[in-house]
This record gives C-alpha cells, structure tokens and sequence, in this order.
C-alpha cells in the first residue's frame, strides 16, 4: 500500500458543516407590504478522502463462458462492463491502481475448480477499444518442458531455473529464465516465445534461438523486466526461488512497478487529478484460458477479489 492517505474501501460519510448566522436581525412590516433581510451562510468542509466504486460484485455466469473465451458484459449477472470510480470525499485523488487477488499453486492440471482464483483472470482497459491487461497476472512453474526448445542450460526441473507460460485466453506464450545464482532465479537470464502457441498454431517452440534478457533485481525477492506478447507490454517478475512469474500493469503494488525498470508499462491505472465529484470508470472483462474445468465456480472463498486503490499523494 502506498502510504498512510492510501484508501480502498467504498466509504460513505457525512461532512460536518457549520452554519455561521449574522448578527440578529428584526425585521417589521405594516399590513399589506412585505420586507426581508438576508442571513449570511458559511460552511468549512473538513478534508476527508473517500471514495464510491460500483458494482461491488462481479458475477460472470452465462452461458457461452468457455475455456479460450473473454467474458464481457453479456455473460455478467447485471450486464455490468465497467467499474465506476467517484470521489465523494473533500481532497483531490491524484492516482489510481488495481490489485488482484491469485492462486497460492499451479491450478492448471489439477482438476479441482476451488483452486483456480477468478481475479487472476481479470482484465481492464482504460477505454472501450483498447487493449486488456491484467492487473497481476500469476503463472506457476511448468515441470515438463514439452515439445518446447530450452537454451543450453536449462532444465525445467532444475531449482534453479524456470520453464512457464503466460496463458491469455485463446493463446499462449512461453517463456524460461535461466538462473545464475546456483540456486534461484535473482537476476537471471529470461527467454521467451515471439509467435504464441493457440489451439490451431504450434507457435515458436524454440526458445534456444531468441536473445535473452537480463533480469533486473529489485526489493522484495524478485527481479523484473519489459515483455511484449502481441503488442501489450507488461512488466515480468519472477520471484527469487523461481516458483512463479507475474505480469503486471496498472499495479502499483507489484514487484518493480515504481522502479522505472520497466519502461512503458504505468504504475497507475490515474496519475492525474480526479476532483470532489468527479467520476472515472475501467472497462474490465474476464480473459478465460484453455485448461479450466467447467465444474463448479471458480474459487473456493470469497477472498478472491480486484482492489481498487486510490491516493491523494
């Protein structure tokens, strides 16, 4: 959280007004005429940060929601497709990032829908047409390099490298890091696909041949870098022990985002001034990837939720 005026809650209050009367005023009137007098009104508004965001919940239920799919407004309980952002408070909100929630394991392969998360699905744009990124996507280590090319080195079962993919509903691309500390993944080396794999194309299946880049070491056990998939950039974070990678926009809360390591990829969702009363909104879909069982909701807890953060700094 960034700071003690960080707030990311819907809060609804009442300022407290003073009401400042002038000096007594008597006022007279014969029959039949009419007079008046005015009443000198002042109101101090205390300085509060609050905010309003709507719809609270965000049920992704009909029909039509299959593995490589999006979900958008027409298979969502309400036909929601936004998120509305007002602040009802008294100070400026000067920015503006989301969070959310993801799997503590790999849940691909395992069957069980309790173990998938739906925030990691998530996906927002900052305008009807533009391109959806994912707050904080997490992906797990594979175990099994399948028909993928590795650079010489390595291994998807040596602890101290990693093979994954980043899975985006109808593809996916993958990637390796290369470690270089003996024994994790700090600083390493990350390769990855250029064409993605989808249910008709293979896509590129050697990483040996595509230039590595130099991972990043930042605070908190991870290293970072810039990845481009089909033209959306993301800031890449793997974590130390190379046990999981995330790709992040929008987050200000996530491994390097305010770093500047990871160029053209914004900490902030807003990093401009939204007045008292003044309202903004992101359109948010759900990306569906291949590989997710139809039985059941996903999730086993309600814990499983997109934060909305908002600072007046």
């Amino acid at each position: 959280m960034k700071g003690s005026n960080t707030f990311f809650a819907v809060f609804l209050a009442l300022a407290t007004l003073s009401l400042i009367l002038g000096s007594t005023s008597i006022i007279t009137t014969v029959s039949g005429a009419e007079a008046n007098d005015t009443i000198t009104i002042s109101i101090n508004v205390s300085e509060k940060t609050m905010v309003d965001i709507n719809p609270n919940t965000l049920t992704w239920n009909a029909s039509g929601i299959y593995p490589g799919s999006v979900a958008d407004s027409t298979h969502e309980a309400n036909n929601f497709g936004n998120i509305w952002i007002e602040n009802i408070g008294s100070t400026n909100i000067t920015k503006i990032w989301f969070n959310a929630s993801y799997p503590s394991g790999k849940p691909f392969g395992t069957g069980d829908p309790g173990l998938y998360d739906p925030a990691n699905f998530v996906v927002l744009s900052n305008s009807s047409t533009g391109s959806l990124y994912f707050p904080n996507r997490v992906e797990y280590r594979e175990n099994d390099s399948m028909y993928i090319a590795l650079p010489g080195g390595v291994s998807a079962t040596a602890s101290n490298d990693m093979f994954g993919r980043f899975r985006n509903n109808s593809y996916e691309y993958f990637f390796a890091i290369d470690g270089t500390n003996g024994d994790n993944c700090t600083a390493g080396t990350l390769y990855y696909s250029t064409d993605p794999h989808t249910k008709d194309s293979t896509g590129d299946t050697d990483l040996s041949d595509n230039g590595g880049v130099v991972l990043q070491s930042v605070a908190d056990d991870w290293s970072i870098t810039n990845v481009t998939f089909g033209g959306e950039t993301y800031c890449f974070a793997v974590y130390d022990d190379c046990s999981k990678a995330m790709f992040h926009k929008w987050n200000a809360d996530a491994p390097g985002a305010e770093t500047g390591l990871c160029s053209n990829v914004p900490a902030y969702f807003i990093d401009s001034t939204l007045v008292p009363g003044n309202l903004t909104k992101a359109w948010i879909k759900a990306s569906i990837p291949y590989g997710v069982p139809y039985w059941g909701t996903l999730g086993d807890s309600t814990e499983k939720k997109l934060t909305v953060f908002v600072d007046i700094t």
